[in-house]
């Protein structure tokens, strides 16, 4: 069987939220003997072929990454992931990775056949692995909340009119009505 996928799963330096990728961030770290100056694990390079993809794969990496974390004793794990790839940033949404921060860098990439340094800006994400709690943390709360409205709202006559008349009110628009055309 040719592999399909791959990831790499290291340590980082880290002061509070700041990865300490370069030189002079690393002497820095390595001087320092405070509780922010940290190792994280960090998620890097997942990859998937493009005839393998759509299939959970990536979800499996990244929960064997997340299971690898937990037993080397942290309770969060980080990646980065390229702000110009949308497709990965859900897919780590979905489950359950939240934004921390934006930063621009330098990476490598094939560019007309040639390696050549690019800048690109890199979006921190991390999850909590803590038990029982890390699903509240990573909870997308927006998420919830329509849903939650759209449930109350679905079972719910009393509230659906409430709300549309509110909004029907708010936008000069008969909702309601548009709402029964659009259902029958």
């Amino acid at each position: 069987d040719d592999p399909i996928g791959c990831v790499a799963l290291g340590t980082t330096p880290f002061v509070g939220d700041e990865a300490q990728l370069n030189i002079r961030d690393l002497y820095a770290y390595s001087n320092r003997r405070d509780a922010e100056a940290c190792l994280r694990p960090v998620v890097a390079n997942l990859a998937v072929l493009p005839r393998a993809r759509r299939k959970g794969i990536a979800k499996k990496l990244m929960r064997e990454c997340e299971d690898v974390c937990r037993e080397w004793g942290y309770e969060e794990i980080w990646l980065l992931v390229e702000k110009d790839n949308p497709k990965a940033r859900k897919l780590y949404k979905k489950l359950g990775y939240k934004t921390v921060k934006e930063e621009d860098d330098d990476s490598y990439k094939l560019v007309a056949g040639r390696i050549e340094q690019v800048e690109v800006k890199n979006v921190y994400m991390k999850k909590s692995l803590k038990p029982f709690v890390g699903p509240l943390l990573n909870a997308d709360y927006f998420q919830v909340a329509l849903w939650a409205a759209g449930a109350t709202l679905a079972l719910n006559d009393e509230a659906r009119d409430q709300v549309l008349g509110a909004a029907s009110q708010q936008l000069g628009v008969d909702l309601a009505a548009n709402l029964n055309d659009l259902l029958s």
